[in-house]
């Protein structure tokens, strides 16, 4: 549950630095790296939503485990043939 709170949080402010970006430019190269190390970071907490394990694994591990799965199948059933 927390899990989703966060997502949601981080989408909110990934959302308002966008809108932010658009209304005042940054002129000066320190406004744009602090611009891009916001999100950079931002980008990088979501993304370490989505992989972080808990009690359950996350559902893109296990599409990604799927997938993995599938394409051995597919190899040793190439192999064997």
């Amino acid at each position: 549950m927390y899990r989703l709170f966060l997502l949601l949080v981080d989408l909110a402010v990934l959302g308002f630095i966008i809108i932010m970006t658009i209304k005042e430019t940054p002129n000066s190269g320190e406004d744009i790296a602090i611009v891009s190390a916001l999100y950079v970071l931002v980008i990088l907490n979501i993304t370490y939503i989505f992989f972080s394990k808990t009690e359950k694994e996350s559902w893109l591990t296990l599409y990604f485990k799927r997938k993995a799965l599938e394409e051995k199948k597919k190899i040793q059933s190439l192999q064997n043939d």
